[in-house]
Order: structure tokens, then sequence, then C-alpha cells
């Protein structure tokens, strides 16, 4: 149950008949994932997938890279499943980030940056209850993500440019 980032991970294209959490060693802390009972990964084309995917694994980009506007600072991404293809699931999937709790997230794919909605409790629930695919919220300094896709996902803050300064 523990791995190292960007180690490979073999799907059966069975459904899960129990739970799996793990934790996945990499170079910003262990990533936690929690793959859910009764879980199944398809590929783009909707079919079920069979192969290998790669576990959490932090990558070194520049916000321009993955898309995302505005004054970015303190950009962490990391890369899960496959380069070139999406994986998507059918039951949530819960991602923990340590030491990124307080900060923005959202996820790119080929280059288009798509921004996530925060979530109000932690439980995956919620993304079908609010016809999401995923989902974020800091509980205490990490970050927990609710998904059901694999990507590139990106935490980050936003530097706030200050306004003019008040009238006369």
């Amino acid at each position: 149950n523990t791995l190292s980032g960007g180690d490979y991970l073999y799907w059966g294209g069975n459904a899960l008949s129990q739970s799996h959490n793990m934790a996945d060693s990499t170079s910003a802390g262990d990533v936690g994932m929690l793959l859910p009972e009764g879980l199944n990964i398809y590929n783009e084309a909707g079919n079920i997938f069979t192969g290998y995917f790669y576990s959490p694994d932090v990558i070194d980009t520049t916000p321009a890279d993955l898309g995302i506007p505005g004054d970015i600072t303190d950009l962490s991404a990391f890369e899960i499943g496959l380069e070139d293809e999406g994986l998507f699931f059918n039951n949530p999937v819960r991602l923990l980030f340590p030491d990124q709790g307080g900060k923005e997230f959202g996820w790119s794919r080929d280059g288009l940056f798509h921004e996530s909605t925060p979530l109000s409790g932690d439980d995956g629930a919620l993304l079908n209850q609010l016809g999401l695919t995923d989902g974020y919220l800091s509980i205490g300094d990490d970050l927990i993500v609710w998904t059901k896709h694999f990507t590139t996902f990106a935490m980050f803050n936003i530097t706030e440019i200050p306004g003019p300064g008040p009238g006369p």
C-alpha cells in the first residue's frame, strides 16, 4: 500500500471488491489515494480500461504550460493516470495532497486549465449530488480532492494585484 511517485499501477478491468487506501511517496510528501469499493476505470471512449497507469507524481511545469491564467505563486503540480489519455471513474476517488491546504485547485489536460469547485465537506457523494467531476477542500494543512478522473492536478496561490488607492 506504499508506492513511489510515478510508479505504475495495473488495472485489470474488474471493479474493486474492497476499498484500497494507498500512500504515494513523492518529493512533495506522501500523497494519499483512496480507491473505493466498486470502482471501475474507463478510457476516453467509455470502455473499461485495462493496463498500467501512473501513480501520483510531482511534475516540473509552469502555469502557462498548464493554461492557468493570472499571477500564480507557489505552484505544485501532480500527474496521475496517463500522459496522453484521460481516465474516468464510476465512483469518486479521494486524494490527499499534504501541506497544500488553503491553495486554489484545478486540473489541466492538453494545456487547457479547468477550475475545480470548493466542497463543503469531505464526502465523495457531494460530487454526484452537485453534478461535478471533481471538487476540493482544505483540512488543516492538507488539500483533499475528490475526483472522477485522473489528469494533471495543480495547486497554487493567486497573487492579488492591488487596485488604485482611495480617491482624494
